[in-house]
């Protein structure tokens, strides 16, 4: 299916706590999130029908806060791993170093 949609980012939310939201929201004691979620217009009509928590997703923005997580997780990602590439970096020099010293004390 297609949509005619314009890309609404949601760059000032933690787009993977949004989808703990969501989820949490299905759960009747969770209501705190339903108002939050109904102002971005990604759930709406929370009701209870057949004994199961229900309510209206617009899929389209939903998609969108999906892509906004792995990207946001990404972002993460490259930071840990700039972090660990430059903590690695670090200890292969002192590494050396060490060698170093202990190649000089050897020989004396």
């Amino acid at each position: 299916a297609k949509a005619d949609v314009v890309w609404n980012t949601f760059a000032k939310h933690d787009d993977v706590e949004l989808l703990a939201k969501v989820e949490g929201s299905f759960l009747q004691q969770m209501y705190q999130y339903r108002e939050e979620l109904a102002l971005l217009d990604l759930m709406t009509s929370f009701h209870v029908e057949n004994g199961e928590m229900r309510a209206m997703v617009n899929w389209t923005k939903m998609n969108m806060v999906m892509v906004g997580g792995i990207r946001q997780n990404r972002a993460l990602i490259n930071v840990v791993a700039d972090r660990v590439t430059d903590n690695y970096e670090a200890l292969r020099s002192e590494n050396k170093e060490l060698r170093e010293r202990v190649a000089l004390l050897e020989a004396a």
